[in-house]
């Protein structure tokens, strides 16, 4: 699941996204507005319609641009990244990337098409839709850059970390790997009943007369100790 700094990111990323439903850009030509698109209308193409002083109206096919098609599609990568978490932070950085550059890749293409084409009349203006979709996508690919960074230094962190305890001497203590020897399901022999009775009892368990204690055994460490 995905944490705040994470979800942080897929606000960002959304906020790109809408933009791509507000006014881009819009044409004019000999300073009268022509038309206005939205990023959508830009990602998808459309089909406009100017009224003209005499006789039917007329239409014009706007075909879709790539660069905004690509741009959108990262828009809505960096979601699905930023959705899954941290680890993917660098993907969904360069996702915020790649759809700033073909925003302004789109930019240079369609002014180069104005200029072209309007003989020098027509201008492009870029609304605050572009703009926000810009900003949002460079402030994506600049937070999961940070996301990225932190979560290598945490990786590095973790890896670097002793594994093995000190002792008061500074030296590591060597810890044997064998599990602790458990004394309760040791027994031996009681000297008077022959029956088999537990290391660490006092008393045979059959006669009730009291274990002997050998040299070796686990009531003599104890009492050792």
């Amino acid at each position: 699941m995905a944490n705040r700094k994470s979800i942080a990111s897929v606000l960002i990323f959304v906020g790109s996204a809408l933009c791509f439903f507000l006014p881009f850009v819009t044409v004019s030509c000999g300073g009268v507005t022509a038309f206005t698109l939205t990023g959508q209308q830009l990602a998808t193409g459309t089909t406009l319609t100017q009224p003209q002083p005499f006789g039917p109206p007329q239409t014009q096919k706007v075909s879709p641009d790539p660069f905004a098609v690509a741009a959108g599609l990262c828009a809505i990568a960096g979601i699905a990244l930023s959705l899954i978490g941290r680890r993917l932070a660098g993907a969904a950085a360069i996702s915020g990337g790649v759809g700033s550059v073909s925003l302004l890749i789109m930019r240079s293409r369609l002014n180069d098409q104005l200029q072209s084409q309007g003989q020098g009349l027509a201008r492009a203006t870029y609304e605050t839709g572009f703009t926000l979709a810009v900003l949002l996508l460079i402030a994506g690919a600049a937070w999961n850059v940070y996301l990225f960074l932190q979560s290598r230094r945490s990786s590095e962190a973790n890896r670097l970390a002793p594994i093995t305890e000190h002792s008061g001497d500074d030296h590591p203590s060597v810890q044997s790997e064998s599990p602790p020897l458990n004394s309760e399901r040791q027994t031996r022999i009681c000297h008077h009943c022959a029956q088999p009775i537990r290391a660490t009892a006092r008393f045979c368990e059959s006669c009730g007369r009291t274990a002997e204690i050998t040299e070796g055994s686990p009531e003599a460490q104890i009492s050792l100790n």
